[in-house]
């Protein structure tokens, strides 16, 4: 297999990833472009002779062509990828912003040439679900409609009378069966078994296997997107709810395959950094609350009630900031993670206007004198502030954290820099 490793907002060509057969001009090629159009056009571009790579992180097979497309944040000058350190990273967080217990991964297996971060991701999941479901599969009352000899729950007169009006012997009933087959494993299951079809890791492999003889007696079905939504949510379901946003984030981002004449699958899955920057930055503030930030202190994530504008009286334009940082139910902070580059030091160029205009509107609604905007750390650390009156009496801190630490063993180094930034805001 092709391999290539790459990062965001670069180009691959496609000569380096297709063949004669399915070469520019091809009915095969044709469909991949109207397809990647379709559903990826917000993070890929097809361009002339080459796939333009947008804000993507995640892999991309085409045929025997694997693309790795690396974090930004991890590029170099020198163009030397430590991909372990990566990986690790990159698992590392996936666990925090899924809310899952870190796993014991043997580290040299991240520098392994076939395994890609869609085998981690995969990986998460089927540790995760293989232990929620090993003392028992969930379990639901499910509606059944059956013609039975013996009478079960209520006869269901009028079908009953159409069925049976010549065989006494049989009665339509309709009871509650508390039953494993229900749409939730069916989820599980098709999840499963798409991901041990995807992945290229013999650990995942078995665990799928493993996980598929519990799943023996589930029915198999086709699942979507719009599945996910048939779901009856009660309190019983709640320690599956993590795994079962995890199954809907890889069958939405699935790419939708088709074969050609030789059965050759395409797939695309991207990883949403955004999310995971901001989750992972509001995960190590929870944790570390009294370290970082000082006692009486209380850290709220995607919360808030204040609106832009109002139309009479009915509130428009909902903001709501990352983190909102407490005192005594005061606010006191509003930090807003943005995954995005800064190269040549901190300028007014860097931040763009509407990163400003929404500190500006946050402080304003939230009355908070000071706002935190967090940046990922590329090659030096920054920090910088601005004042938004005269008075200098409201400040926002432009700042940057360093995650190509290993996160594993070093993430302290994360925590400290974090304390810093609150000690001088």
């Amino acid at each position: 297999m092709n391999n290539i490793i790459t990062f965001e907002y670069s180009e691959v060509k496609y000569t380096e990833i297709f063949d004669e057969e399915h070469s520019i001009g091809t009915k095969y090629f044709k469909k991949f472009i109207k397809t990647v159009e379709e559903k990826y056009n917000y993070c890929i571009k097809l361009g002339y002779d080459s796939i333009k790579i947008m804000n993507f992180v995640g892999v991309i097979k085409i045929n025997d062509c694997l693309i790795e497309v690396m974090p930004k944040m991890f590029k170099t000058s020198n163009q030397e990828i430590d991909k372990g350190l990566i990986y690790r990273n990159l698992y590392y967080m996936l666990d925090k912003a899924n809310k899952v217990k870190y796993r014991n991964v043997v580290t040299e297996e991240f520098n392994q040439a076939h395994v890609s971060i869609l085998d981690y991701y995969i990986n998460i999941f089927l540790q995760e679900l293989n232990d929620k479901i090993r003392p028992n599969l969930y379990h639901t009352y499910e509606n059944k409609i059956e013609n039975r000899r013996s009478i079960k729950g209520k006869i269901v007169v009028t079908k009953n009378l159409k069925k049976n009006l010549y065989n006494l012997s049989k009665n339509i009933c309709k009871y509650d069966e508390f039953t494993e087959n229900n749409l939730v494993n069916q989820i599980l299951k098709f999840t499963t078994k798409k991901m041990l079809k995807v992945t290229k890791w013999i650990k995942n492999k078995k665990l799928c296997k493993e996980i598929l003889n519990r799943m023996i007696d589930i029915e198999d079905i086709n699942v979507t997107n719009d599945t996910f939504y048939k779901i009856k949510h009660d309190k019983n379901l709640y320690y599956l709810e993590q795994i079962l946003s995890m199954a809907q984030k890889f069958v939405n981002n699935l790419f939708t395959t088709f074969e050609n004449k030789n059965k050759q699958e395409i797939f695309i899955f991207n990883f949403d950094m955004n999310f995971l920057f901001q989750e992972y930055i509001a995960n190590l503030l929870e944790e570390n609350r009294t370290y970082i930030l000082g006692e009486h202190m209380e850290v709220l994530r995607q919360k808030g009630k204040k609106y832009l504008v109002y139309d009479d009286g009915v509130g428009k334009l909902r903001l709501i900031p990352d983190v909102l940082i407490e005192e005594n139910q005061n606010p006191k902070y509003i930090i807003d993670t943005k995954y995005k580059i800064i190269d040549q030091g901190i300028s007014k160029s860097e931040i763009t206007r509407n990163d400003f205009f929404q500190m500006f509107a946050y402080m304003n609604k939230y009355h908070v004198k000071k706002a935190i905007l967090l940046y990922p750390e590329q090659r030096n650390s920054h920090r910088r502030k601005y004042h938004v009156d005269k008075e200098k009496q409201n400040e926002i801190f432009m700042c940057t954290v360093n995650l190509k630490v290993d996160l594993l063993t070093e993430e302290h180094k994360v925590i400290e820099q974090l304390r810093q930034i609150f000690s001088i805001a």
